[in-house]
């Protein structure tokens, strides 16, 4: 079970993204992702007390390319 919570935890932005993008459209998927991104280094921090790279990592290249989307 921990397990699942993992991969959903690793996945939430990217499947907010595509939930948004099917109900709203392109812009309103990109602003939900990037705000999901946000959430998802805060929850980390949290409840691990340290954010992995790859997190990091994923928030910038979301904000960044995502910033230029919108």
């Amino acid at each position: 079970m921990q397990f699942l919570a993992q991969i959903f935890a690793d996945y939430f932005p990217l499947l907010l993204f595509f939930a948004a993008f099917k109900l709203w459209g392109i812009y309103a998927a990109t602003a939900v992702a990037i705000a999901a991104s946000v959430v998802q280094i805060a929850y980390f921090r949290w409840r691990r007390g340290k954010v992995q790279t790859v997190h990091w990592l994923s928030l910038a290249i979301i904000a960044t390319f995502g910033g230029a989307t919108l």
